[in-house]
């Protein structure tokens, strides 16, 4: 392996370009140390299965693309710095895990995996950790990568985080057992090996004309509902019914008080492990 020299970029079919004149295709990759890798496919410059490690720092995760800033010294007393950037998506992998899937002519596409786990943090972004080995220093320092976007709930219970301005990228998850609590969504999430606990914070609702949703804020003061639907019955003036499909009848008894309902939900979704019993708060 080596690290790239000269002047380098990379161009709109996601080819490094060094010196401005010289381009090396190949496989994109990211290293244990969150490096961009490229392994060569071989040309008259380079031979089959040689890299180059591009150090630096991941600058910015957009919709569709992914910028990193490039640390390379030019000679032993002074360092340069540059930001390329690859184009494609992201999505999530089969094991949950966060990926990026680099562009490549003929519908191919190279796959960079961000192996560490994520987390939602208060404002309801995907909030990916890391720890970054400096160039300089060669200490390694805490690094995180912010994702914005929404949140729905699918079918077959995943869940699917939607980044802005994007039709192409968002995360699928494989969602676990999951527990509607007053004002969160809990759920347990395998990444990897490792089972993680994820919480989704906002306010129940429920209408006649979109049934049962739930009201998640983001971070830049907009809220977006994720509507679960249902058919809404009035049995009495203490209960409330929910048909949300699947084979689950939301019952909901009330308590009022100045105006507002709060009401305990007890699911009943199949038998044994199936069944869960949520609690939720309810506004009208």
């Amino acid at each position: 392996m080596a690290t790239a020299f000269g002047t380098y970029s990379i161009n709109a079919k996601n080819q490094l370009v060094v010196n401005k004149n010289v381009v090396l295709d190949g496989k994109w990759s990211l290293t244990n140390d969150h490096d961009l890798c490229l392994t060569f496919n071989g040309t008259q410059d380079t031979d089959f299965g040689d890299k180059v490690i591009l150090e630096g720092t991941i600058k910015g995760v957009a919709a569709n693309e992914l910028s990193f800033e490039v640390t390379n010294r030019t000679d032993p007393d002074k360092i340069k710095t540059e930001t390329v950037a690859l184009s494609g998506v992201w999505e999530a992998d089969e094991n949950n895990k966060l990926i990026f899937k680099v562009k490549k002519e003929s519908g191919r596409h190279d796959v960079l995996t961000f192996n560490n786990t994520w987390v939602i943090d208060e404002k309801n972004r995907i909030i990916y950790n890391y720890e970054k080995a400096s160039l300089v220093f060669k200490k390694k320092e805490k690094a995180q990568l912010v994702f914005k976007g929404t949140w729905d709930i699918t079918k077959e219970n995943r869940l699917y985080y939607e980044l802005s301005q994007s039709t192409e990228s968002g995360f699928d998850f494989k969602l676990g057992t999951s527990i509607l609590e007053k004002n969160q969504i809990k759920g347990k999430i395998m990444v990897g090996q490792s089972e993680q606990d994820i919480s989704i914070t906002g306010q129940w609702k429920a209408s006649k004309d979109i049934g049962l949703s739930f009201e998640v804020n983001y971070a830049d003061g907009q809220f977006k509902p994720i509507i679960f639907g249902g058919d809404i019955a009035l049995n009495d003036k203490d209960k409330l019914s929910i048909k949300l499909g699947n084979g689950v009848d939301v019952k909901l008894t009330q308590d009022i008080l100045d105006g507002k309902a709060d009401f305990f939900t007890s699911v009943h979704s199949g038998t044994g492990e199936d069944r869960a019993e949520w609690g939720l708060g309810v506004k009208f």
